[in-house]
């Protein structure tokens, strides 16, 4: 809903495009170009609704230029190259779209600024499977929560607000619900109940959280663990952790891959994802359940936060188009799956990748250094590269749509003030209509 004074424009209702938890209860007051939200932000995403516009022309060198002159030079860029990147990715889903687009038509290769985390989890899936919840779920059904590594407050402040102790849930689905912290540094108290009971917390150094996630898979599957103190933690500690994810009714074990160590993050995932696997072969629910969630041996489900930037949104919008997640290369003319090889810093690295264009319309974040590059980047953004075209953010400047962490659901977000900034969609279609009909070379690798 939108309400129009002589002050300001107020927008309730807001969804906000720089979580992946999909927030849809903001109030945002709009004075011109300037916007402050009056309700519903949150430390992370309070600065970046509420920070200034900045400057809206295009750059060419550090020099002002119009924004056709800046589509020309992109486009001439872009069709010299023999295997151009499109990277960060920091877009909705219809500049996504356009993203595949241009690739499809220079030859390039596409990696989202978050990938590494985001692959990690989906690497899991494509060599184990999992089963995965959803926000929904968690709020209506969990009676036991398990963080590992994460507190999800520092990516998500609202977290525990919207989904852990919400003040409405689903009838009949019980209030008891309790919350463990395993991991190194994390702060109890942003999942403190309602009645002031604190989540039990389990320190754990961040590089033995791949060991203790193999312990409590061992425990939990009821085999031997050898030593009194695995992973830096008392035996039975996780003994009991283990025990209460398996008599839960509705276990629910949360991570974000983008606070594991990178090289541990895939083997940590690996065996919580197996762990609910054995879980949910137990047997199922007495019938005597009168909720339908499981008694003992019941239902256990994960869930994997992301950050901001929209890298469900790029991955899904590469999956339903290529048949491949993100990491793909269409240089042959076909999609090429590699996510090792096609990391934005491999490519970089290896000199393989001879320029890059890079998308960021969501919030400041310069791109890596060391080919050309074309920066389609939020207005006000501090990047320099050879070619800079302010854009719109989706969700501010004009409309669109995001993901939630939780990958099932598109969330529509508008358009909060008139900048006259272009889409990220937009200047990609035009610098599709400057290439003209380019074919993909076949030799490109």
């Amino acid at each position: 809903m939108t309400e129009q004074s002589d002050a300001a424009i107020r927008h309730e209702g807001v969804v906000s495009p720089f979580n992946a938890l999909g927030s849809d209860d903001l109030v945002v007051e709009a004075r011109g170009t300037r916007l402050a939200v009056v309700a519903g932000g949150d430390p992370l995403t309070t600065p970046l609704f509420e920070a200034e516009l900045g400057p809206t022309s295009p750059r060419i060198g550090g020099k002002e230029a119009s924004l056709a002159e800046a589509v020309h030079a992109a486009a001439e860029l872009l069709g010299k190259a023999r295997f151009p990147l499109i990277g960060g990715l920091e877009t909705d889903t219809n500049g996504m779209r356009a993203a595949l687009k241009v690739a499809e038509r220079v030859g390039g290769v596409v990696d989202h600024a978050a990938s590494g985390p985001l692959l990690a989890t989906i690497r899991v899936m494509q060599t184990g499977g999992n089963v995965m919840a959803t926000l929904a779920e968690v709020r209506n059904r969990a009676d036991l929560v398990l963080f590992v590594g994460t507190d999800a407050a520092s990516l998500m402040p609202r977290f525990f607000k919207q989904v852990i102790w919400p003040e409405q849930r689903l009838p009949g689905t019980g209030t008891t619900r309790r919350l463990v912290f395993l991991g190194d540094g994390l702060d109890p108290k942003v999942g403190v109940a309602p009645d002031g009971t604190l989540p039990t917390h389990l320190p754990c150094a961040t590089d033995r959280l791949v060991e203790a996630a193999a312990v409590l898979r061992a425990l939990v599957e009821r085999r031997a663990v050898r030593g009194e103190t695995p992973a830096g933690l008392p035996l039975s500690d996780l003994e009991k952790l283990a025990a209460d994810i398996r008599e839960a009714r509705y276990a629910i074990i949360v991570w974000a891959a983008s606070q594991l160590p990178a090289e541990d993050a895939e083997l940590t995932i690996s065996s919580l994802c197996e762990m609910l696997k054995t879980l949910n072969q137990a047997p199922s629910p007495s019938p005597e359940s009168s909720d339908g969630q499981a008694g003992p041996g019941g239902r256990a489900l994960g869930l994997a936060l992301t950050g901001p930037g929209n890298s469900i949104g790029a991955n899904q919008v590469t999956a339903w188009s290529w048949g491949v997640p993100i990491r793909t290369s269409v240089a042959t003319g076909a999609p090429v799956y590699d996510p090792d090889g096609y990391a934005t810093e491999a490519l970089l690295a290896s000199g393989r990748a001879d320029a890059l264009l890079w998308i960021a319309s969501f919030m400041d974040r310069p791109p890596p250094k060391g080919v050309p590059t074309i920066v389609l980047g939020r207005a006000g953004a501090t990047a320099e590269a050879d070619i800079v075209i302010p854009v719109g953010t989706p969700g501010l400047d004009h409309a669109g749509t995001v993901f939630r962490t939780d990958t099932v659901v598109a969330l529509p977000v508008g358009q909060l003030r008139e900048s006259g900034l272009p889409s990220v969609e937009q200047v990609l279609n035009d610098i599709l209509t400057a290439l003209g009909k380019k074919p993909v070379a076949e030799d490109k690798a």
